[in-house]
């Protein structure tokens, strides 16, 4: 049962990668590569944030914030520079590299085992005997942490995208002429998107750190993938169900991806083929839908 719990609360944890990355490149439809920088920006910097004992929840803030900083640099690339999205994402994403090693001073990882965090328990549920009952308690109460915070991000996003402004950056993604005949500035819709999805990565980087307990460099290497994976994921198998809000699609989409590599692993799947098994989960859901769409465009024409 214990797995299970912790297969979820992986889940609700990558359902806020997911969503930041799901404005990029679903509702923005730009190739941001700058997520595998900003995921341990927002980690670094919330870790040293609680070094200096700053508050857990500004801490979170602070990642947020460092995230929405990096996602302005990226549009500006992209806006001002003209410089592609792609290679405006691979750009930031390098140079995170040595500001994140610049903000940990120096160190590939911080342990925060002596910090305080949202997820530490009170001391009446932190001292539950037996063992294996507060280590299950533990994990029911962090699991509901992380349930309030994705839920709060959630439905700030869908709050958002019901906005002029939301509205405007859908359309971005979807016909940028309409954007420009409407008189608006697609640059400035790109700044805003990016800096929202960024920061919303960041966050996550920073939720993580605090979830962990640890900081560690390596925390963004393939997170592109993984959120993509989940976007992907939960999109195609859950388009059909218009009641269903793109954020919800998209949490599914992380819990069926964290189950699936949860069951690999259960079955003696090696860790080091993670990111194996989510470059196949990934390709197999894409082959799939499109499979799918085909059919259901036969069907239609017939």
């Amino acid at each position: 049962m214990l797995v299970y719990i912790e297969i979820i609360n992986q889940g609700l944890l990558y359902s806020l990668l997911a969503m930041g990355v799901m404005i990029s490149y679903k509702i923005l439809d730009f190739p941001d590569l700058s997520v595998d920088g900003t995921v341990p920006l927002g980690g670094v910097t919330c870790a040293v944030l609680l070094m200096n004992n700053v508050n857990p929840l500004l801490a979170l803030l602070g990642g947020f914030i460092s995230g929405v900083l990096a996602g302005l640099v990226t549009a500006l690339l992209h806006v001002k520079f003209k410089l592609s999205g792609l290679l405006s994402g691979i750009l930031v994403m390098s140079g995170l590299y040595s500001i994140n090693l610049l903000i940990a001073g120096y160190t590939a990882s911080l342990p925060l085992f002596a910090q305080k965090t949202i997820f530490n328990l009170p001391t009446l549920l932190a001292n539950i005997e037996p063992l294996a009952y507060r280590t299950l308690v533990k994990s029911i109460i962090f699991g509901l942490i992380l349930l309030v915070v994705v839920v709060l991000v959630k439905l700030v996003i869908d709050w958002f995208l019901k906005t002029k402004l939301g509205f405007l950056i859908r359309i971005t993604g979807d016909n940028p002429q309409l954007v420009t005949a409407l008189g608006q500035d697609i640059g400035k819709m790109k700044y805003i998107a990016l800096a929202l999805s960024n920061g919303i990565v960041a966050l996550f980087g920073a939720l993580y750190v605090q979830y962990a307990q640890v900081y560690n460099l390596s925390v963004g290497s393939g997170m592109v993938v993984i959120g993509l994976a989940s976007v992907i994921m939960g999109v195609s198998i859950f388009n059909r169900f218009s009641f269903l809000k793109l954020t919800t699609m998209v949490m599914i989409g992380s819990l069926l991806y964290r189950l699936a590599i949860g069951i690999a692993l259960q079955i003696g799947v090696p860790t080091y083929f993670e990111k194996l098994i989510t470059v196949i989960l990934f390709v197999t859901t894409i082959v799939l839908h499109d499979k799918a769409k085909k059919k259901s465009e036969r069907r239609n024409h017939a």
